[in-house]
């Protein structure tokens, strides 16, 4: 407790009295303490308001980068919707064309017999010229 005074002490001489060279310090560095908090407030206001515009511009960016994910999104289902399409189709082109050989081997082989049969018989075609 010996930091605690009392009247009696200032009266005895052994404290700090109003106007002393102690009071006039601790003014100046409370003067001075007060100044730096104020430039810190104003520091601060001007940080925040830089951090606001920053994150304004970056939530525009943000939302702009959103819709161009969109946009590209679609357009990629599109693709890969076309792509699945034309794979449909190459699939459909390969059985008709595989169906088409097939079907013109049959008939060669259903000439190929026939025209052998008429060479064995000449007699039971009507077509003996071919």
């Amino acid at each position: 407790m010996a930091n605690v005074h009392t009247l009696r002490d200032i009266s005895s001489n052994k404290g700090y009295r109003l106007g002393s060279m102690r009071e006039q310090e601790l003014e100046e560095t409370l003067h001075r303490s007060l100044k730096s908090i104020s430039e810190l407030n104003d520091c601060n206001e001007a940080l925040q308001s830089k951090y606001l515009k920053r994150m304004k511009a970056f939530n525009r960016e943000k939302k702009r980068w959103n819709q161009d994910s969109l946009r590209n999104n679609t357009e990629i289902q599109k693709l890969r919707t076309h792509a699945l399409q034309v794979i449909n189709e190459h699939k459909q082109l390969q059985n008709e064309n595989t169906n088409l050989i097939s079907h013109n081997a049959q008939k060669d082989i259903f000439i190929a017999e026939s025209k052998a049969e008429m060479l064995q018989n000449p007699r039971k075609s009507n077509y003996s010229s071919l």
